[in-house]
């Protein structure tokens, strides 16, 4: 049996979002790609360490956080 608590929508809300930063977060394909990239990620986080699913899922953010940054690097503030 399933239940479901008063943070429930917030953990929900933020794998979302990480979907979402997976996804690139400006075209709606490719978030709804990197949702289920996150759920498929849970689900396999769920069997060999459901203890630490949701840890396993939110370091998703890191290395892609990093390789965009690495990819589209910015310029930096005062400097044209």
């Amino acid at each position: 049996m399933t239940t479901l608590y008063y943070d429930s929508g917030f953990i929900l809300g933020l794998k979302g979002f990480v979907g979402a930063i997976v996804g690139g977060l400006a075209i709606y394909p490719l978030a709804a790609a990197g949702a289920v990239l996150v759920g498929a990620v849970e689900s396999f986080a769920s069997f060999w360490a459901s203890a630490y699913r949701d840890i396993i899922v939110f370091m998703l953010i890191i290395p892609i956080l990093f390789w965009r940054s690495v990819v589209n690097p910015h310029a930096e503030d005062g400097i044209e």
